[in-house]
């Protein structure tokens, strides 16, 4: 028998739109892991990656679980822990996105690192969401103190829009309305 198995990677720079972009593929019958969710997740029930980040980063796990405000405040402090972290994290996400892909027929992974943590290699099909950058600027200005902080540090260790486009097999432009954002959505359904 055939699979009709059909997993998509979606990925772009921060605020690029990536999770709008996600939730659209929902209405074509596909599942949604968003990945900053489920690293919440991680932080709140995987006891190993709970015991690794608080064996590493001291004091940042509180009753048991991670606390995103101290760890951001952390990685604020000591930039080049952020490496250590996803050392920890992207196999714990990998592992999360290979459930959730056996549990759903039609996925769509929405991973900001997909390229960067090797996830993309799950997929089928890769896309990358782009936007120009004063929008993705006015964007990330809405956040406030270290998690802002956090952004421009992770903005410095992901890939470039132009290189996560040079990888992906579908480009969608996201800085315009989301009509036109559908428009290009049921153009690459239709190519799945």
């Amino acid at each position: 028998m055939v699979s009709l198995r059909k997993v998509i990677g979606i990925t772009g720079s921060i605020a690029a739109g990536k999770s709008t972009v996600a939730r659209m593929f929902v209405p074509y019958g596909y599942a949604v892991q968003d990945a900053d969710k489920a690293v919440h997740k991680l932080y709140h029930g995987n006891h190993g990656v709970i015991r690794q980040i608080g064996d590493i980063f001291k004091g940042v796990v509180v009753d048991k679980r991670v606390d995103r405000d101290a760890l951001r405040a952390y990685i604020c402090k000591n930039p080049k822990a952020i490496l250590v972290l996803q050392n920890i994290v992207h196999p714990a996400l990998k592992n999360c996105c290979e459930d959730f892909i056996r549990e759903n027929e039609r996925c769509v992974l929405d991973v900001p690192l997909l390229f960067e943590s090797g996830i993309f290699r799950l997929c089928h099909k890769n896309i990358t969401v782009i936007c120009n950058s004063s929008i993705r600027k006015e964007r990330m200005d809405k956040h406030k103190g270290n998690k802002n902080k956090i952004l421009q540090i992770l903005k410095k260790l992901q890939m470039t829009q132009q290189q996560k486009a040079k990888r992906s097999d579908f480009i969608i432009q996201a800085d315009k309305n989301l009509n036109h954002v559908e428009q290009q959505i049921n153009y690459i359904v239709g190519r799945l």
